[in-house]
């Protein structure tokens, strides 16, 4: 039984911490096919294959289909064609294709919020060959050019040009060191590879969308769970599809291998060998992965019990469910079925043959954590995470609260006397910088990068890319890309003046530092603006308004130091510093944050469900036939019980698609659902391009009550045609007040920061009339309607099923 429970613990950690958890819904009672084929523990499984659906907290589902295959076992058409290639390559040329994986999105979300267009990314690797002639001690590296790399990665995106219909641009050529070691000698071998990205961008969203159905299709073919890809229910603008090729050389053939053995073995590469060596003389096989997944926001509605979800009736599959083995008798598979969902939860549909862990297995031994903090024996996995998220930040704050009440306030003042104290002279580093030989900059694997291929990227993520490229030497960046791109970012904050701190003119004179110091807000302005694509509010803009947020969040006074530095007195520039650098209130005013809880927000009442299709004590492996995987789990709010705060954000607007010059209203709300009161609480709103400039972001409260609730209405004005994600806002709050924190006596303090999200994954359409890429989208954005609304009168706030959160079990 020991072993049983080691191994259920393995299958949960691998599962949890290395695979995708996605997400499912249907109505009906799955049945399940009685005739089930057992195959022998020892005969090798060709395929890899994972399901998984994933529930929020807020309604939104995630599904993922996996599998990974010995590809020459089953003769797909495609992978044929691709073998034909390789096998053409390694007989005739320098190099080979050894990795091909392509990548399909039906939308790019960009981390400033603006959501770009469609996109297939396309990753070429090629490996030199190895050359073993009939004596070993000559065997060597054929060593392709780049252009050479550049003919063969040529030969396999011709087939997907040819699949998609459309005609790639290569994005960027790296050169990377490769090496491999013939031990029989020993010989010790080096050269390189290429990595080779290429990319297509849609300017066209039903084209784009039809890319997305293609890779679908095509990963598809692999059959087993990936059949699901077929279906015609996909979200395709929320859809993200790859498929891996990679060829692989095995010293014999592949069909006596295992997948697992496949894939340890993917390093394999290929030899030119003499017939008198027949052990180099290995046949080209090849691996094939392929991944689906979608993520749609709040696709579950909450009703009181259970609730159900299906990926089948989801994505419109009307076949029952098989895995590879099932389909294909003659092989075998290791198929895993995952899930997540708010509450306890249960799969209907699975074998009862099945080896299956939940969120109720009990753990077989104790877990020591640093400082000597255990995890007794039996306890969940959840109780697990919850101990690791509770207690492992506390240490780590009050480590760092030991650090910052060592700091030394007059540690600035030799600086200062140094800079204001003495005549000088100083160097100019601002010249220094300028004036760099660039011809020196350190070669780095980037060997080719196309620039206007960056700069259409910049544009569809809302930035400004003729700020920072048209300082691009394209001399230097025929030589060094990397080099040219360094120094292009080095004249671009030049011309911004933000190098002026650097003129010892500015640095080493008081007054002249404070004057540059009160108008370097124009030239960050511009810089958030140019490469980030946020324009920032006026508030923090001036020196003054800078000097107000400061004081307010952190009681430091930056306005005396400027004042001082104005006045040349470097009394009062020591003074100032020894202020801001004044222990207690910098651990009064960073220690309790960290100080968090992790655990009581991120992981109460997360229930999940996995199951192998495995016979825990033999190995054995089983088919599936089913008519659904149907997720269960109870979402009924009523009894919920806390103990302490426990706070739950809302965000949302009353529509989601608005003209460019309209205002978006939105609706912020935090109620505490929990049994005592929240503290010094603080609301943070995320800021994107496209939505920013002069709004509000940031709001607190000294407390909120159990029952209560806090209401928070704002206006964003849309200033720019596009689509943007709905950025999430955070609100954080303590179990006792702040003022109660002694740095002191930290460890003994009984209060905790917790920290707590709204939904994520909406998105705001703001349409120009114009045509542009997002001008089209129907009423609906992503199934999510546009009068989909955080609504909620007298503290009930919620979007869609909030309320799943937690259920005390």
């Amino acid at each position: 039984m020991k072993r049983r429970n080691s191994l259920l613990f393995s299958l949960f950690v691998v599962i949890t911490l290395v695979l995708p958890l996605m997400a499912g819904n249907s109505v009906s009672t799955p049945t399940i096919n009685k005739r089930e084929h057992v195959a022998a523990a020892s005969d090798p499984p060709s395929t890899f294959e994972f399901m998984g659906s994933m529930v929020d907290a807020w309604g939104g589902i995630t599904d993922a289909i996996f599998s990974v295959q010995n590809a020459s076992k089953f003769h797909y058409s495609f992978v044929d064609s691709l073998d034909s290639i390789i096998a053409s390559q390694t007989s005739t040329a320098n190099g080979y294709v050894s990795r091909v994986s392509v990548e399909a999105r039906g939308m790019t979300p960009f981390q400033n919020g603006v959501v770009g267009p469609s996109m297939i990314q396309i990753s070429v690797e090629v490996s030199p060959i190895v050359v073993v002639p009939a004596v070993l001690d000559d065997s060597y590296l054929k060593k392709p050019s780049i252009s050479e790399a550049l003919s063969l990665a040529g030969q396999v995106v011709d087939e997907y040009e040819t699949l998609f219909g459309v005609t790639f641009d290569r994005f960027f050529v790296q050169k990377m060191p490769y090496s491999i070691w013939i031990g029989e000698v020993p010989l010790f071998l080096q050269g390189y590879r290429y990595q080779i990205q290429y990319m297509y961008i849609y300017d066209n969203l039903d084209a784009g969308l039809n890319g997305v159905s293609t890779l679908l299709d095509r990963v598809s073919e692999m059959g087993g769970f990936m059949d699901l890809a077929s279906a015609d229910d996909w979200n395709l603008m929320l859809t993200y599809v790859v498929q891996v090729y990679q060829p692989v050389f095995m010293p014999s053939v592949m069909e006596s291998y295992g997948i697992f053995d496949f894939l340890s073995g993917m390093g394999h590469q290929y030899y030119d060998a003499d017939p008198s060596h027949p052990q180099y003389n290995r046949p080209m096989q090849a691996v094939l992965a392929g991944l689906a997944a979608e993520a749609e926001p709040g696709y579950v509605q909450a009703v009181e019990g259970n609730e159900t979800y299906s990926m089948k009736t989801h994505v419109g599959y009307t076949s029952n469910i098989k895995n590879k083995m099932t389909e294909v008798p003659s092989t075998t598979s290791v198929s895993i079925i995952a899930g997540f969902a708010p509450g306890s939860l249960t799969i209907d549909g699975v074998p009862s043959t099945w080896m299956k862990v939940n969120d109720q297995y009990k753990i077989p031994t104790a877990i020591t954590l640093p400082g000597g903090h255990t995890i007794p024996a039996n306890s969940t996995p959840s109780d697990i995470i919850r101990a690791y998220l509770s207690y492992v930040p506390r240490e780590l704050a009050l480590g760092l609260n030991d650090k910052i009440g060592g700091l030394d306030p007059t540690s600035m003042d030799g600086l200062v006397d140094q800079l204001w104290g003495s005549p000088g002279p100083f160097p100019d580093l601002k010249q220094s910088v300028l004036t760099y030989d660039w011809s020196t900059f350190p070669n780095t694997t980037l060997v080719d990068f196309n620039f206007d291929l960056l700069a259409e990227i910049m544009e569809d993520a809302g930035l400004t890319p003729e700020a920072l490229l048209n300082n691009i030497d394209d001399t230097l960046a025929d030589e060094n890309p990397v080099a040219a791109l360094v120094k292009a970012f080095v004249d671009y904050f030049d011309s911004y003046g933000m190098l002026d701190v650097l003129d010892n003119d500015v640095y080493a004179d008081s007054a002249a530092l404070e004057s540059y110091l009160g108008t370097l807000g124009a030239g960050v302005v511009q810089v958030f603006h140019d490469l980030i694509g946020i324009d920032l509010p006026s508030s923090i803009q001036t020196r003054a308004g800078l000097d107000a947020f400061v004081q307010e969040h952190w009681d430091i006074t930056l306005g005396a130091l400027w004042t001082a530095m104005a006045n040349s007195d470097n009394t009062a520039i020591k003074n100032a510093f020894h202020d801001i650098l004044n222990a207690t209130n910098l651990q009064e005013h960073i220690t309790p944050y960290l100080m968090a809880d992790l655990g009581a927000t991120l992981i109460n009442g997360i229930g999940f469900y996995i199951a192998a299709n495995m016979d825990p004590e033999t190995g054995d492996l089983f088919t599936l036939d089913t008519s659904d995987l149907e997720l269960n789990f109870d979402s009924d709010p009523s009894g919920i019980t806390f103990d302490g705060p426990y706070l739950v954000i809302t965000k949302g607007t009353a529509n989601r698609t608005i003209p460019v010059g309209g205002t978006v209203h939105f609706t912020i709300t935090v109620h505490n659902y929990g049994s005592a009161t929240a503290y010094d609480v603080k609301v943070v709103d995320g800021i994107n391009a496209g939505l920013d400039g002069d709004r509000e972001a940031y709001w607190t409260r000294d407390s909120l009550a159990p029952g209560e609730t806090w209401t928070i209405n704002y206006d964003v004005a849309a200033d720019e045609g596009g689509l943007f994600m709905d950025m999430q806002a955070l609100c954080v709050y303590f179990n006792t007040t702040l003022d109660s924190f002694d740095p002191s006596d930290a460890e003994n303090w009984v209060g905790s920061s917790f920290y707590t999200w709204s939904a994520a994954g909406y998105q705001i359409l703001v349409t120009t009339g114009g045509g542009g890429f997002w001008d089209v989208l129907p009423s609906e954005i992503f199934g999510v309607p546009t009068l989909y609304v955080a609504a909620g009168v007298g503290g009930v706030a919620l979007i869609g099923v909030a309320l799943l959160i937690v259920r005390r079990r």
